[in-house]
């Protein structure tokens, strides 16, 4: 199975990010006001929004911030605005309980056949940090589940903090695509799978924060997830903290070769999307 990302795809999610990034949640609406953006599209809030359109249906999940994993479901994305998110799964365990951060979902090939997984950050009880990354399993090909929790994706030689999952698929290998720090950069790095659930060797670091505009208000490339267009591969992720105005998006392509060695990556010397005041 090979992902296709439609362009359209790719301009919703960045219209979506942006608008959450600049409204509040309990914005009330302002149309007709100069100046003024309400999201168009989500109204309960939620950064990090991945979107899948699937047998007739569009599905939409974004972080929330809780135990709790949601996701909305409309014949069109006009219906998104009023599709009420429905809880697909929620966390007890201290060790994976709370703020659930950038879900991802994906129809992959199991041992018994395909499934939904969905993949997502999450902290352990009492902090409001310390994030690895976790996938859930679903019971069928329903993207609303019921989902089981399936394991934690980890690198045992580099256990740490990581975020931000996504998976690749590149000439029938699956390959994972994450962030974690290294000294004083938040670096992206690219591991092989044995399974959806599973980081089968050594994480390798495909992207640290090296130009100016990848380093305001601190050294971050997250957010990694894989577009393909014709033959030609590319890797978008997020660049600086999320918090400043400067939050922007740059580029990797992908000039053949090991997909597991950054000299196979080529990185856009300019952000492909960034804010115009």
């Amino acid at each position: 199975m090979r992902f296709l990302r439609a362009t359209f795809f790719l301009i919703l999610i960045l219209i979506m990010s942006l608008a959450v990034l600049g409204i509040s949640q309990g914005q009330s609406d302002t149309d007709g006001q100069p100046g003024m953006l309400r999201n168009p599209l989500n109204p309960y809030g939620g950064a990090d929004p991945w979107l899948q359109y699937y047998d007739g249906y569009y599905y939409l999940a974004t972080t929330t911030w809780r135990s709790e994993l949601l996701m909305s479901k409309s014949e069109t994305l006009a219906g998104l605005k009023t599709a009420i998110p429905q809880q697909i799964y929620a966390e007890t365990d201290p060790s994976r309980c709370c703020n659930m951060w950038a879900p991802e979902f994906y129809l992959l090939d199991g041992p018994d056949g395909p499934h939904w997984y969905f993949y997502y950050s999450s902290g352990t009880s009492g902090t409001l940090d310390n994030q690895h990354t976790h996938v859930l399993e679903s019971e069928g090909t329903d993207p609303m589940g019921p989902y089981h929790y399936k394991a934690r994706l980890y690198d045992p030689t580099n256990d740490v903090w990581a975020i931000d999952g996504s998976v690749l698929l590149l000439d029938d290998q699956l390959y994972f695509l994450f962030s974690s720090w290294v000294g004083p950069n938040q670096s992206m790095f690219i591991a092989e799978m044995s399974d959806p659930w599973t980081i089968s060797g050594a994480r390798h670091l495909i992207s640290q924060p090296s130009y100016d505009w990848e380093r305001v208000g601190a050294n971050v490339n997250e957010g990694p997830v894989a577009l393909f267009h014709e033959d030609d591969l590319f890797i978008i992720y997020s660049a600086s903290t999320c918090s400043v105005p400067d939050y922007n998006l740059g580029m990797l392509t992908y000039n053949g070769g090991d997909p597991l060695m950054q000299s196979s990556w080529e990185k856009h010397p300019e952000p492909v999307f960034q804010q115009s005041p």
